[in-house]
């Protein structure tokens, strides 16, 4: 597992990737590896409830249009409601072997049934999603790095938040500097504030 957040029933959600095709799913909203089994990674996220002798869910996460394959979660979130949050980056491919990588935040319903949303968190250029945060309110904040593809940088860290629905990136930051800033971890307090924490090579 990549990423691990417990809710206020204490029980623990886990975010992670597989290749397995005998993950132990369901219920869940996904209960077949995408990819098949042994060839490309898929996500997953469990739900365990106290005493940590049972399963609350367990699915792939993947959705039909945008597929399931070569995900890689790396944070995960959870609101009061036990609604989890996912951070990934996804590789895509770009024959014959080049790839793009793009940043998505994923809502799955606290029964482990549902998808409510998944954004991108770029704006037509290179990301990653490395770490997620959700305020009382349901909104998701995303700490990531950007960059323009085939360029050797420089890269951007940059923080978005989305709102309860994910249907608006209400705010996108980027914080650059000289050479490459790297946003890998991020908090919100109950003000509303955003706390985030990287790294950088700038000066």
């Amino acid at each position: 597992g990549t990423g691990l957040a417990v809710d206020d029933a204490g029980a623990a959600d886990i975010t992670g990737a597989t290749t397995s095709g005998y993950f132990p799913t369901g219920p869940g909203y996904r209960t077949s590896h995408p990819c098949g089994e042994g060839i490309e990674p898929s996500p997953f996220v469990v739900k365990v409830i106290p005493p940590g002798t049972a399963l609350s869910y367990a699915t792939y996460l993947y959705d039909t249009h945008l597929g399931g394959c070569n995900i890689y979660p790396a944070a995960i979130a959870v609101d009061g409601a036990g609604t989890a949050y996912i951070a990934t980056r996804e590789m895509i491919e770009d024959p014959p072997s080049m790839y793009h990588q793009h940043g998505r935040v994923w809502k799955l319903a606290p029964d482990g049934m549902a998808l409510p949303y998944v954004v991108p968190i770029d704006d037509g250029r290179e990301s990653s999603a490395l770490d997620v945060a959700v305020d009382g309110r349901g909104a998701a904040y995303a700490a990531g790095t950007t960059w323009v593809w085939g360029d050797d940088g420089p890269y951007d860290a940059m923080v978005v938040k989305l709102d309860a629905a994910g249907g608006a990136l209400h705010r996108t930051s980027y914080i650059a500097g000289s050479a490459n800033d790297y946003g890998v971890g991020i908090a919100v307090d109950r003000a509303g504030q955003v706390y985030v924490t990287g790294d950088t090579t700038s000066a």
